[in-house]
């Protein structure tokens, strides 16, 4: 978040989580929304905290680097 400096990532994926098990999230992938809600402005705790309280389905925005490329893609999980 913007109190580490840095875009919002996804660090690490709990094994055996829904995100684990949907394979369309990597650790590496930056976090934009949340449930529609921009990530950019937010520090990493309010992004924590919007994760941990989304309930049973979350909407997540990421973009992802495409390997052995300077190009990157945006969607939607």
């Amino acid at each position: 978040g913007v109190d580490k400096g840095h875009r919002p990532r996804v660090a690490n994926l709990r094994p055996g989580s829904p995100a684990h098990r949907s394979d369309a999230l990597s650790v590496g992938d930056y976090i934009l929304a949340v449930n529609g809600i921009r990530t950019q402005a937010l520090t990493h705790s309010q992004i924590v905290s919007l994760l941990k309280n989304a309930g049973e389905k979350v909407d997540l925005e990421v973009e992802y680097e495409i390997p052995n490329s300077r190009k990157y893609s945006t969607f939607k999980v």
